[in-house]
């Protein structure tokens, strides 16, 4: 799957540089992304055996639409690769390599409830300062956490939660 996924996302990416469009195309395919996280049942439909390819090609032209039509055949080549299923992976993986072209790393930022985006903007330049590289985040709800934060970026954690900081006191009390 992870061979599939960085080949396709290569391709893509490889074109993107080629035409000088990575921003432009990394800001589409986020949209597209956190559209097909919302509905995991869309990218089912789109690896459906049940339907022709060209049908599901249909389907992909009513509903996703790109200011590039380069980007719309290129979901219409998975397609037709049966290579559907790997969709949301492959768009990661070419998001991954424009992040990387523009010294970018992606973290999670984890919370008990959404944070406002002007927060995560907040938060985002702190770590930004820290980190010595631009920082960009992507907020998941974990009710574990009880409250406050924890980020994660690559192999780096920081952890200013309530459950960190109670498990932190329990070590210290039982030692």
């Amino acid at each position: 799957m992870l061979e599939i996924s960085l080949r396709y996302g290569s391709a893509l990416f490889s074109i993107a540089l080629e035409q000088n469009k990575v921003k432009e195309w990394q800001i589409e395919i986020k949209e597209l992304i956190n559209l097909l996280e919302d509905n995991q049942d869309f990218v089912m439909l789109l690896s459906s055996k049940f339907l022709s390819l060209d049908k599901r090609k249909q389907i992909v032209d009513e509903t996703i639409k790109f200011d590039d039509e380069e980007l719309n055949s290129f979901i219409k080549v998975i397609i037709d690769n049966n290579r559907s299923e790997y969709l949301i992976d492959i768009l990661y993986a070419f998001n991954t390599l424009c992040n990387e072209h523009q010294g970018i790393v992606e973290g999670l930022l984890y919370s008990v409830t959404p944070i406002e985006k002007t927060q995560i903007q907040l938060i985002e330049k702190s770590l930004s300062e820290k980190e010595k590289r631009k920082v960009e985040l992507r907020n998941l709800i974990d009710k574990s956490l009880i409250g406050g934060l924890k980020v994660v970026i690559e192999d780096r954690v920081y952890d200013d939660s309530i459950k960190y900081h109670l498990e932190k006191m329990k070590t210290t009390l039982m030692k």
